[in-house]
């Protein structure tokens, strides 16, 4: 609010505002405005991808002090979906694994655990993640992809995955 020397509000007065080009920050929908009967000056400010806190600044021309408002860019959440090339599989055939986040811009890496055991770990490019693996052994097993986060997405687990393992069947070769 623009008020005078007596805490009266200034309408008709234009505000500036202004906010980081680098790093946390947002897009404000104007770098003025206006203020109303109250001496309400109102832009809107969308916030970039990157996390952290920020100030956004307004200034009205002549005079000397400024007002500043802190402003806090959180990160977002991330789902991750794992699929498998083929289930069931043979055993020790080589099975594709893909850690499938929702946001495509996401850096950063995935952990593919078997139960608690890690299989791999393997960086994130356009929203996907994949291993392939022959470390499986026959019988059940519940598969998780782990992402780590980044700076703008917060870590996230995915549901299980129960990858069935066939056991080969085994065959005898009778020389003659």
């Amino acid at each position: 609010t623009v008020t005078d020397q007596y805490n009266n509000p200034v309408p008709n007065v234009t505000v500036i505002f202004s906010a980081p080009g680098t790093g946390a920050s947002a897009t404000l929908s104007s770098g003025s405005a206006p203020t109303n009967s109250s001496g309400v000056a109102t832009v809107t400010a969308t916030a970039n991808a990157i996390a952290g806190s920020y100030n956004v600044t307004a200034a009205v021309s002549g005079v000397p002090s400024q007002a500043s408002f802190a402003l806090t860019n959180t990160k977002s959440g991330v789902s991750v979906q794992l699929t498998s090339s083929v289930n069931p599989s043979p055993f020790g055939f080589s099975v594709l694994l893909t850690a499938t986040l929702n946001v495509q811009s996401a850096s950063g890496t995935v952990t593919f655990f078997d139960g608690t055991k890690i299989l791999e770990i393997a960086g994130v490019a356009g929203g996907k993640a994949s291993i392939a693996t022959i470390l499986l052994s026959s019988g059940n097993h519940s598969l998780r992809a782990y992402y780590s986060g980044d700076a703008s997405f917060n870590p996230a687990l995915s549901t299980a995955l129960l990858e069935a393992v066939n056991t080969v069947a085994a065959t005898t070769l009778i020389a003659g």
